[in-house]
């Protein structure tokens, strides 16, 4: 793309103080970026854009990205404050399970981390970590750390059928 052009597209996706409000707003009540991204009028690739430019110091674009991502780490701390402090602490508790599950959410959602973190560079490893998870959180946590484990790892790490004929 020719130097022109580049310029006159980057100029109009300057940060737009409305659509960072709502993006961030949209962050708040717990979309995914994706749906916050949607909800504001903002593309993926304008974002992308505003990261890249305030990797590269342009000051809007620095302030924009930055109150981007302190949005989500507000909402997660005025939920916190609000589960302090109510008498009704369900509601935003469940909130906090859902939205950061890995934090705040019932052990069997935090083996998956735990068992990960356990699994090394060895097949046996991966298949440790789900013998963990399946005997500590169960089937349905075994199988997302699983699915994990498959978009995450590579194929030689992965354990084969035969690893689980002892557990049919």
């Amino acid at each position: 793309m020719a130097t022109a052009q580049r310029q006159r597209r980057d100029s109009f996706a300057r940060p737009d103080p409305v659509a960072v409000a709502r993006l961030c707003h949209g962050l708040r009540l717990g979309l995914p970026e994706r749906k916050a991204l949607t909800f504001a009028g903002v593309l993926p690739s304008v974002l992308a854009l505003w990261r890249r430019k305030a990797g590269e110091g342009e000051p809007d674009f620095v302030l924009a990205v930055d109150e981007i991502d302190l949005a989500p780490v507000q909402a997660e701390a005025d939920l916190l404050e609000d589960v302090q402090r109510s008498e009704d602490w369900r509601s935003k508790s469940w909130l906090l399970e859902r939205r950061w599950p890995d934090q705040y959410g019932p052990p069997a959602h935090r083996v998956d981390v735990a068992a990960s973190i356990q699994v090394g560079e060895s097949r046996a490893g991966v298949l440790k970590a789900l013998e963990i998870t399946l005997r500590e959180a169960g089937p349905e946590a075994a199988m997302r750390l699983a699915v994990r484990f498959r978009r995450e790892l590579p194929a030689a790490l992965l354990p084969a059928p035969e690893d689980f004929a002892s557990h049919a």
